[in-house]
Formats: structure tokens, sequence, C-alpha cells
């Protein structure tokens, strides 16, 4: 494995590429360092949970004042510290796809407890077995709540629900009005206790009687209809260009290409690990045409800069504040996702992502502290004290662009300079 590969590897599955990192990823070679990026996959956080992550929620006393909001704040900052610190960047980067594509948010579930548990949730089953994932989603209160409106609190959740399930798994636009109409009458009954907050099926509630969904008709309950659901070849199809785009990049597979790796997933029982085995092992993930083409999202230049220069963060609710005013409030996606690609870049954007990391690189303050970039800390921040101070500036070009810099850092720039020069690099927003 070259070094280009290995840097776009890793950047790709997590959201950076440290020295070290590579530096094993080189020593392992390709097949290896797959294996370990998914064996350590992990099903917990490495970040100690919230105070008040596992608390009740009444959903009709909402507390005055904006704390809700401040807790929102509080879980994105703690996110984005896990995505720092934990053992396996991989874990957080599926966690974030899955977390954006099921469509649950504080404007439409403004409970951070719920968000919270949603997020532990996806945790525990990124690496295992999709159905438990998303029979676990079915009968998640911040999933009701953020697709299935008022209803949910009333054990009927309505064609809303229903229409996302559907347009979560086979995907937008492939389920008949008679197949919303059916998982919708198949879902009565689930919803959401609003004294606390928790899952409630109220077989009262629930509607027995025969109904149509996906060409069948029975009496079909809501577990019945994830099980059809999971058995319909389009939804492990909608999985694979879902992990695809989110691991490998646009553009997706192509059909044929699609339906193949859908297929083999299916008979590996829709397990998780040999599914992203296949992905990072595709021939895609090494074309050198990809290398440096895709847009950082926000959590990625904030997240990468942090994890690859060993910044220390004092407050992560400021940095959660920072991604947010960049245009990615973690824990609150817009109903229609978040932009992708060129779509994350404006002048205005361009200039905030200029003022983040000139911050990010200051020696003190509420962010975070910097090293100090002398040629001592430069050469051992890439692990190779020996080279020479030309060989060193040259290697953390490699580490921080996925090309050469558009403009040339002058000779007598200072290590912090040159750090601060590659930051500001065009090339630094692409991975």
């Amino acid at each position: 494995m070259e070094f280009a590969e290995a840097r776009h590897l890793l950047h790709r599955v997590g959201f950076g590429a440290t020295p070290a990192a590579l530096s094993r990823a080189l020593r392992r070679g390709s097949e290896t360092t797959i294996k370990f990026l998914i064996d350590d996959l992990r099903d917990t956080s490495r970040t100690q949970p919230l105070a008040w992550a596992e608390q009740s929620v009444a959903l009709d006393k909402r507390r005055s004042g904006g704390g809700e909001r401040e807790q929102a704040v509080e879980l994105s900052g703690w996110w984005l510290r896990e995505m720092v610190e934990t053992t396996s960047p991989l874990t957080e980067r599926l966690v974030l796809i899955f977390f954006e594509h099921f469509g649950s948010s504080f404007a439409r579930a403004p409970y951070p407890p719920l968000l919270a548990r949603h997020l532990a949730l996806l945790r525990k089953h990124v690496g295992g077995d999709f159905k438990a994932l998303l029979l676990g989603i079915v009968s998640d209160p911040a999933f009701i709540l953020s697709r299935g409106g008022p209803g949910a609190l009333k054990a009927d959740p309505g064609e809303g629900l229903a229409r996302a399930l559907l347009e979560a798994t086979i995907g937008p636009g492939q389920g008949e009005e008679e197949d919303v109409r059916g998982a919708a009458g198949a879902l009565t009954g689930w919803g959401v206790d609003p004294r606390n907050g928790a899952f409630r099926y109220d077989g009262a509630a629930h509607r027995s009687e025969d109904r149509r969904f996906l060409g069948g008709s029975g009496k079909y309950n809501g577990t019945d209809v994830v099980n059809l659901l999971l058995a319909d070849p389009r939804t492990s199809e909608r999985v694979v260009e879902l992990l695809w785009l989110g691991l490998i990049g646009a553009p997706g597979p192509d059909a044929a290409e699609r339906a193949r790796l859908a297929t083999a997933w299916r008979a590996e029982d829709l397990m998780m690990k040999p599914l992203l085995a296949s992905l990072l092992g595709h021939e895609a993930i090494r074309d050198a045409s990809r290398f440096g083409e895709a847009v950082k999202s926000p959590v990625e230049l904030l997240v990468g800069a942090i994890s690859m220069l060993y910044l220390e963060v004092e407050h992560w609710p400021t940095v959660a504040r920072a991604c947010a005013a960049l245009g990615q409030d973690l824990v609150d996606p817009p109903a229609a996702g978040w932009p992708a690609g060129v779509g994350w870049l404006t002048a205005a954007s361009m200039d905030a992502r200029h003022r983040w990391s000139r911050a990010l690189l200051r020696e003190s303050g509420q962010l975070q502290r910097a090293p100090t970039w002398d040629e001592v800390a430069l050469k051992t921040w890439l692990g190779k004290p020996t080279l020479s101070a030309e060989r060193a500036r040259d290697e953390a070009v490699r580490v921080l662009l996925a090309g050469k810099p558009l403009v040339e850092p002058p000779v007598e720039f200072s290590p912090h300079e040159l750090i601060l020069h590659l930051m500001l690099e065009p090339g630094f927003q692409l991975t």
C-alpha cells in the first residue's frame, strides 16, 4: 500500500490520518489494515456517557429557558470528543452516516436524552446485525418522534413514520401508497410514553386487520413490516449505496455492482462486517482519481484537524458551536440531509473555515491549547526525529494535504507558520 492510498483510506473511514496511524497502515499493508479497522469496531463509546443521557423525559413538561438547546450543544460536543478520542473512528463514521440517514433531529425530537440514546443504539449495531439495527430504530423514541409526528404520543404514528421507514429501506419513491397505508396500519400501537419518553406498545390501539404491503397481505404488525422490508432486495441495495457514498464517496456504484454487493451481503445474513470488508477492500476506494476530490464537511474539517494535530480541547461545546456555525449542527440535520460535496463551500463558509483554522492553532484560549510547533515538535509529531528540516516540511505537506499545495510555503516559515499555511490551503478542505 502506497502512502497516498493509506492516507485516503484512513480519511474515508475516519476523520483524518495522524502520522502514527499512517505509519501503522503502511507497515501492515492494505488487507491487514482493513481487518484491524473492522475488528476494532466498537459497540459502546469510549467517552463516559453524559450524566443526563439515561434520564427519563416527561414530554409534556419541557423546561423553559433553553435548557434543552444547551443539552443539545453539550451532546454535540460529547459526540465530537468521541470522534476524536475513540479507538475506532470507523465506528463513529458509521454512526454519523446512519444518524443522518434515519433522520432523527433535535428540531423534531427536542429531547437530548432521547437523542443520546438514539446514538447509543446506532453505535451498538453499526458493526453487528443490520436486522437488529432496523428493528431497534423502529422502536426508538427519537426516531418515532422525529418521523412520526404528534400521533406517536397516542400510539398511532401514522403515515409519516411509515413513509420514513420505507424511504430509509427500499428508498424514496419505491413504495406505493398502498404500502404506506399498510405499514401505517401495522405500526398502530407503536408510540412513545409521554410520561417518561420510553417506547410503548399499546396492544389495544393496534388495529389487527388484513392489510396489503409489498404485494402481500396479512394481519401484519410493525415487526412483520420490518422483516418484510429486510427481505426485499431493494433494502440491501439501498444500504450498499448509502455506505458506498459514505465510505468510498461519489459517484456511487452502478446498478450491476450495487446488486452484486447487495446479493453477497444478503448471503451473509445482513451482518455489517462482511459488507464493510467488501466496501473497504473494493478497487473503487483505491482509485487514485478519487483521492483529494471530496470536500470535507465541517465535522471532518474540525475533527480531522484536532485529531491529526493532537490538539487538546478544553471546551467541547465550543467546538460544537463552531461546527454548527460552519453549517453542520451535529444533532440537528435538516430534513433533506446535510449538503454534500461543493454544497459545503461558499465564499462565506470558506472565510469561516479559515477563521476556525486560525482559532484551532492559537496557543491558548477556551477552544484548546495548541502545541508549540518548533522543529523538534514537528519531527516528533511526524514520528521521525532524525529527518532534516527540509524533509520534515515535505512530510508535513504529505500528511496534511492530498496533493501539492497551491502556494508553496516559503522556506523561511517557522513550523507553526508552515502548519497554519497548510491548513489555509484549498487542498486542506479536501479529503
